[in-house]
């Protein structure tokens, strides 16, 4: 590794970190300007740079405060132009920052005049922020500063000015890493091999679903020291580098918490998928997962190996769906799906993934919106131990809603300035499809044989501060053979009745059409359209008013559902007006 002399400013090469001097480490997010390995070797333009005054406070602070010879910067100290080196640098750089005697953490966006104090700060979170909403300081949003906050011992946090706003050993401080990052106070103060392989995988990857790198690679390469592993590095395959990273953890454990994932992204075209997750932003929920005891112990006989045809699974933590019980596992369960325990909870409750059969003995996962599923206890009848396969890709199930020439499509309008719709919520996203010019243009994949959605329209009017209810445009079919049907609610009216996101999964069985049927048909609202033959001449209109109490009118929603010539796409229009 190369390091800064101190007093030099020359760069030193040394084998590695465990026969290299003691060294300051620096922690900071790259901005303009930035000095590279080949400009440091002439000092004098090096300094002519605006990145140099970081590594001149650096080296200050190493030799004058901490009385340290040589210091680290990640800028100038891997010479990228080798591949070689880069390569080994990344896969080292954990270990880098683990070993250095003391890390400097530049927080250059957080202002010297600043009122915000530690507690003030904003926390991370998945969803874009509104508005003039404050965000984040962006140290905190990058991915390479992930480890660069773990890995390090002792940590020294500076201002744009850098003044001195805290140490990672104040547990003050800690406890508001931990509330800003979602990372557990024990990590942070501890970030050693043993102390991390003590906790799952699917936690750990929740630590990284709110931060973002500029090359989609790196959003793997950034956790390869937080998962110990190590891989190749291969800039321009993108969105396959997080995979393969997966696929490298699974090589060396069996933590299941890897499979807990939960499916964020609404346009993701399937309703079943492969075991891998595509991104850390689908771990976002798992801050609470732990693994339970079983864990760790021995367990003979449980494997997990990567194959040609997919994961392949040696278990005997599957279980398969009880119909007598219905407040276990999905009620909404196939005959033929199954269910395999992930040897954790989250908020404390079991965690099991349904699988559905794809082929012989291959299986697909089944409802990735969901996530894990939670239940108090085991339920369910256990299977004997089995191997068997779960695709990695979705890609058998992609022509389901790849097909543009049949479905169902929304369109909303207003035909008054005085109200609107706006599009809220739709479940399953594998269901929908969102037109590429428009959020109010959602076309239904209508080649599943049997489903059950829905789609929440929030109302609004311009004489009133607050929306109205929202609709609930729930649509199903039930068997293969039939067409779909169209349920319009109030969802104050429909939310007693069933937690849908939660409980509709997308897929029913007997007894999910028996509910459907003796809970929502009484509770629709005249709103009911049941198409017979949606490439035929008919259509169907239907109407239901709602007080609009600031104007002192009603508000008329009017629903048409209206085939298109030509095609087999049928349109369903929900328009506002006012009476």
């Amino acid at each position: 590794m190369w390091l800064i002399n101190t007093t030099t400013l020359k760069l030193e090469y040394f084998i590695g970190p465990e026969t290299a001097p003691e060294y300051a480490i620096l922690s900071h997010t790259w901005g303009d300007g930035e000095v590279t390995f080949q400009e440091l070797q002439d000092v004098d333009k090096a300094k002519l740079k605006p990145g140099f005054a970081k590594i001149q406070k650096t080296c200050d602070l190493a030799r004058e405060q901490d009385d340290l010879q040589y210091a680290w910067v990640d800028t100038c100290c891997i010479d990228k132009s080798s591949s070689a080196e880069l390569s080994e640098s990344i896969n080292s750089m954990y270990d880098w920052y683990r070993r250095s005697k003391t890390c400097y953490v530049y927080l250059n966006d957080w202002a010297s005049d600043s009122e915000k104090d530690w507690a003030k700060l904003e926390v991370l979170t998945h969803t874009p922020r509104e508005g003039d909403e404050p965000e984040p300081l962006r140290w905190f949003t990058r991915g390479w500063t992930l480890q660069e906050l773990i890995a390090p011992t002792n940590i020294t946090f500076y201002d744009k000015t850098w003044a001195v706003r805290g140490t990672k050993s104040d547990s003050l401080v800690v406890h508001e890493l931990s509330r800003i990052t979602g990372i557990a106070p024990h990590i942070l103060q501890d970030g050693s091999e043993s102390n991390l392989r003590k906790t799952c995988l699917g936690q750990r990857m929740s630590w990284a679903a709110c931060r973002e790198t500029t090359r989609k690679e790196d959003i793997a390469y950034c956790l390869l020291g937080i998962f110990q592993v190590n891989v190749p590095l291969l800039y321009g395959e993108g969105d396959r580098a997080f995979i393969r990273l997966q696929e490298e953890i699974i090589k060396t454990s069996t933590d299941f918490s890897l499979f807990a994932w939960r499916q964020l992204d609404r346009t993701h075209k399937a309703d079943q998928r492969g075991i891998l997750s595509d991104h850390p932003r689908e771990f976002w929920s798992l801050r609470d997962c732990v693994p339970t005891l079983s864990l760790f112990s021995s367990q003979d006989g449980e494997e997990a190996v990567m194959t040609n045809k997919g994961l392949r699974v040696q278990t005997s933590s599957l279980f398969a769906h009880d119909n007598r019980d219905s407040s276990g596992l999905s009620m909404w369960a196939e005959e033929h799906d199954i269910y395999l325990s992930l040897g954790c909870t989250v908020g404390g409750r079991h965690a099991y993934i349904s699988l559905r059969p794809a082929s012989g003995t291959t299986y697909q996962r089944n409802y990735p919106s969901v996530g894990c599923e939670t239940i108090e206890s085991m339920v369910g009848r256990r299977l004997e131990p089995r191997s068997l396969y779960i695709s990695t890709t979705d890609s058998t199930l992609k022509h389901l809603a790849n097909t543009d020439d049949s479905g169902l499509r929304f369109k909303l309008r207003s035909s008054t300035k005085w109200y609107w719709f706006e599009l809220a919520n739709m479940w399953p996203p594998g269901l929908f499809r969102l037109s590429t010019n428009s959020d109010y243009d959602v076309t239904l994949a209508n080649d599943f044989p049997r489903f059950v959605g829905y789609l929440e329209l929030s109302t609004y009017s311009l004489a009133s501060s607050e929306s109205f209810p929202s609709l609930l445009a729930v649509v199903y079919r039930l068997h293969p053979d039939q067409q779909f049907s169209v349920h319009i609610l109030l969802k104050d009216d429909a939310q007693h009745l069933l937690s849908l996101e939660d409980s509709i999964q997308g897929l029913s069985s007997a007894k999910a059409e028996k509910r459907l049927l003796e809970e929502f048909r009484p509770r629709a609202l005249r709103g009911k359209i049941t198409t017979e033959n949606p490439g035929g001449s008919n259509f169907a209109k239907s109407e239901m008013r709602i007080r609009d109490v600031a104007r002192g009118t009603q508000m008329k929603v009017a629903v048409n559902l209206i085939p298109l010539y030509g095609s087999n796409h049928t349109v369903l229009v929900l328009s506002l007006d006012y009476v």
